[in-house]
């Protein structure tokens, strides 16, 4: 999907294994309730990280829809860019500080 542009994916309801396998992947997915109501085909959405809340904004009306943050750990491994990369970069961390 993101080879196709794909930046997220944001739906009413989301499967738990679907959602967790997405951030795995570095591909954020969010269920948010409401948000077909927010934007319409064709519009574009904006997605905040805040401290303690993500929030998802139409772009053309202003109007957002606030959900609970992610978990520290899962926000980690999708800031990343998945849980291979993450593991990458800490395998290569601990091989450079023990050749300190």
């Amino acid at each position: 999907m993101q080879a196709l542009g794909i930046q997220a994916i944001v739906a009413e309801s989301v499967a738990r294994l679907y959602l967790r396998s997405g951030i795995a992947l570095g591909l954020p997915v969010f269920e948010v309730p409401g948000i077909s109501a927010l934007v319409a085909a064709g519009e574009m959405l904006k997605i905040s990280f805040r401290q303690d809340a993500i929030c998802f904004a139409n772009c053309r009306t202003q109007e957002e829809i606030l959900r609970p943050a992610l978990p520290p750990m899962m926000r980690e491994v999708l800031l990343s860019g998945g849980i291979y990369q993450l593991l990458r970069t800490r395998i290569y961390e601990s091989d450079s500080a023990g050749q300190s």
